[in-house]
C-alpha cells in the first residue's frame, strides 16, 4: 500500500501541478510569490519545533548543523539567538576566549513562546496533533524550496505515523 510519505508527496506533487498551471503566465514560479524567506535561525527553531513532535525527541543527533545545510557556527549563533529571545531554552551556551561559541542542545526545550511563533508562522492550529503539525511544515517548506527542512520534515512525519499506530 501507501506509506504516509508517498501519500504526502503525492498531494504535494499534485498541490505544485496546480500552482506551475496557475503561474504559467507570469514570470514567477515560486507558488505565487508567497514563498516565505526563512532566515537560519528561523530554520534552526523550526527543526527542534519538528523534532518536539516526537514522543521522544532526541535534538542532539537529529537537529544538527549538517542536517540543516548550515556551517556550525551559523548553525550555533542561531541556537544563542534563539535562547536569547526566549523561543528555545536550556541549551548550554558558553563562549571561547577566541569568540567562539560552544553550543551544547542536549537539554533544550522550546518555550510556550518558541511554539507560538512557529505556530503562527505556518498557522498550525493548536488542536492539531503532531502529525498533522509535521505535515504542515513538511508541505509549506517543500513548496518554498527549502530541501534540507523538506527531507527534515518528511522523516519526523514517517516517524511521528510509526508512532501513531
Amino acid at each position: 500500500g501507501m506509506t504516509f510519505e508517498s501519500i504526502w508527496t503525492n498531494r504535494y506533487c499534485r498541490f505544485e501541478e496546480e500552482q506551475v498551471n496557475r503561474m504559467e503566465n507570469t514570470s514567477t514560479n515560486d507558488c505565487g510569490g508567497g514563498a516565505m524567506k526563512l532566515d537560519a535561525k528561523q530554520k534552526v527553531l523550526i527543526a527542534i519545533y519538528l523534532e518536539y513532535q516526537k514522543d521522544i525527541p532526541d535534538y542532539i543527533n537529529n537537529v544538527t548543523p549538517d542536517i540543516l545545510g548550515l556551517e556550525e557556527k551559523v548553525f550555533n549563533i542561531a541556537i544563542d539567538k534563539l535562547q536569547g529571545e526566549r523561543l528555545i531554552q536550556n541549551a548550554n551556551i558558553s563562549k571561547a576566549i577566541n569568540g567562539t561559541l560552544h553550543v551544547d542542545i542536549f537539554s533544550i526545550k522550546m518555550t510556550r513562546e518558541g511554539i507560538d511563533y512557529v505556530e503562527s508562522k505556518f498557522e498550525i492550529a493548536i488542536a492539531q496533533n503532531a502529525s498533522e503539525k509535521a505535515g504542515i511544515i513538511f508541505k509549506k517548506v517543500g513548496e518554498w524550496g527549502y530541501n534540507q527542512l523538506h527531507s527534515f520534515a518528511a522523516k519526523i512525519v514517517t516517524e511521528l505515523s510509526k508512532e501513531a499506530l
